[in-house]
């Protein structure tokens, strides 16, 4: 099958992007991330979370709306009552995004490479830790490139 095209690497990212963004935001909120700690506990009864946050159910029904559109939370009526609780599909795939976002420097970081900030870098060190920069630089493009194409 071979790896996908740049265009479709392209798609993923910014689909997983916009997912990433949606849920960040979602979480950005200090009610919404305290609801969600709540959530992850247990499912909970819009009319426990009224009485817990001293919030109206409208808002409460506006802030589940915000963490339902981020995928974040799942909900079911009963007669009387809503009830939520968190998704754990989206939940584990947010928490895989934010890895991947947040992952760093297998190796050394690579040094910027315009300007000849990286030849400066490397000017000053002996031959044997040029060579060895070198190829933990090479070693980190080559993992970077390898998780793009998964």
């Amino acid at each position: 099958m071979g790896r996908p095209k740049v265009a479709e690497r392209s798609a993923a990212l910014v689909g997983s992007d916009e997912a990433l963004l949606l849920g960040l935001q979602a979480l950005a909120d200090p009610v919404r991330l305290r609801m969600v700690r709540l959530l992850s506990e247990q499912e909970q009864c819009v009319c426990h979370l009224t009485e817990t946050f001293g919030l109206s159910q409208a808002s409460i029904s506006h802030h589940m709306a915000v963490l339902k559109r981020a995928g974040l939370v799942e909900d079911r009526r009963d007669t009387r009552w809503t009830y939520y609780r968190l998704s754990l599909e989206a939940t584990s795939s947010l928490r895989c995004l934010i890895d991947e976002l947040l992952e760093v420097g297998h190796a050394v970081p690579k040094p910027a490479d315009c300007c000849g900030a990286a030849e400066a870098q490397l000017e000053g060190l002996p031959t044997i830790e040029r060579v060895s920069a070198i190829e933990a630089q090479a070693t980190a493009a080559a993992r970077s490139e390898a998780t793009r194409s998964r």
